[in-house]
């Protein structure tokens, strides 16, 4: 098996809150909401020792009736919240407008307060056909992997209907207005 490399220097991850109960001790929700397209998702926004961790929650009834609940979490800078709205309308703009060059599916890496990140197009977020956008933070190990021999970075995908129909892009203008103004 080939060894893949960090491009970056990798960061310390922050502590671990997809235990709700460590949510309650360790940090500060700042929103959440329920994922428009996806009902069985919900995300959580909150101030984990100044740094953003997403929460996604899931949840699925099992064959038996049962419902399995699962956490995830990715970390970003608090910048974040100012930098994707803006990134965003960037990466949308058409090639003479100055946009990305026609075809492409990735931002150049951005250095958001000491964390290299971008956004990159996702053609079948949670399933086949459904248009999103990926935000990447390559300053971060993924979680959900205990390997060390292979790196992926952290990453979150949503679809596009949420991002700009379900409330998600008011959301995380609403936080980057709180965070601008030093509220958060």
């Amino acid at each position: 098996m080939t060894r893949v490399n960090p491009q970056y220097p990798q960061l310390k991850q922050l502590p671990d809150l997809t235990n709700i109960k460590d949510l309650e001790n360790y940090a500060i929700k700042l929103g959440e909401i329920q994922d428009s397209v996806n009902q069985n998702i919900k995300y959580v926004f909150v101030n984990n020792i100044n740094h953003l961790s997403i929460l996604e929650h899931r949840t699925k009834k099992l064959d038996d009736g049962s419902i399995s609940f699962r956490s995830y979490q990715t970390d970003f800078p608090l910048q974040f919240l100012a930098w994707f709205i803006e990134a965003l309308i960037d990466f949308r703009k058409a090639p003479e407008n100055g946009g990305l060059h026609s075809g492409a599916m990735v931002t150049n890496d951005q250095c958001i307060d000491g964390e290299m990140l971008c956004i990159k197009r996702a053609m079948a977020y949670d399933g086949p056909g459904i248009p999103g956008y990926s935000i990447v933070n390559r300053s971060r190990r993924n979680r959900n992997l205990s390997s060390e021999i292979i790196y992926f970075p952290q990453e979150i995908s949503f679809s596009e209907q949420f991002i700009f129909n379900g409330g998600l892009i008011k959301l995380i203008q609403d936080l980057a207005d709180k965070y601008q103004c030093g509220k958060i």
